[in-house]
């Protein structure tokens, strides 16, 4: 099996954004990084399941990865619980309410009766709370949280009746959380939290939700001053 080497590796996060600076570099290369983790472990997991299915007990297991029975087995069996429940590898930098946003913008899609979650049901999640740091956000810059979550609404509606289960997100949203995470690097923040969100949001103009703000007059750049400011 061929392994990248950094030299590869480093190209590759060269290659794919030649036109912006180092910086920018540098928050690809911590993104590609975290994914690199997830797929490791995600990788080892998927040979202890088969061994544990051929009937190989966790000491051999153990003893195999280099480790002990009980490290292989309190790792790999708290991995299978998780399984199934990740939804990427940029929700294990979400705070708590960030991921509250997450989970109510899959609320949002399903009472639309959308077999996706939009960027507009991330929109109307992170601003659903008028108290909330997002709601108050777009009214100090000039814009009307009403009028947003209206235009929202009136997008966000799908042709399904409302369903059960988990819903995906569409290529677009994940794309906004990863500019979530792109926002919370910038600020030098551990943990993406729902000012991200918004900023995620609003940095992807082309995006429904990016659009909808641009249309209310929210513009990105006076979101990011008051919003920084914040976080000071």
């Amino acid at each position: 099996m061929t392994e990248p080497s950094l030299e590869e590796m480093i190209r590759s996060i060269e290659w794919e954004r030649p036109g912006v600076g180092e910086l920018e570099h540098l928050t690809d290369a911590v993104m590609a990084a975290a994914r690199l983790n997830e797929i490791s472990d995600d990788l080892v997991g998927h040979f202890v399941e088969k061994a544990r299915a051929g009937g190989a007990s966790w000491a051999e297991i153990g003893q195999s990865m280099g480790t002990t029975r009980q490290a292989a087995q309190k790792r790999f069996v708290h991995q299978g619980r998780r399984k199934g429940k990740r939804s990427g590898f940029f929700l294990t930098r979400f705070a708590a309410g960030a991921r509250s946003v997450v989970m109510a913008a899959q609320e949002e899609a399903r009472r639309a009766g959308s077999d996706h979650v939009g960027t507009e049901h991330l929109l109307l999640a992170v601003t659903d709370d008028p108290s909330g740091v997002a709601a108050r956000a777009i009214d100090a810059v000039g814009g009307s949280v009403d009028v947003v979550q209206r235009k929202a609404r009136d997008l966000g509606n799908g042709d399904a009746a409302p369903t059960e289960g988990h819903i995906r997100l569409d290529p677009d949203s994940k794309k906004v959380l990863e500019l979530s995470l792109r926002e919370a690097i910038r600020t030098g923040e551990r943990e993406i939290d729902q000012r991200h969100i918004l900023l995620g949001l609003a940095r992807d103009e082309r995006s429904t939700a990016g659009s909808i703000l641009a249309s209310s007059g929210v513009r990105r750049k006076e979101l990011q001053v008051y919003l920084d400011g914040l976080s000071v």
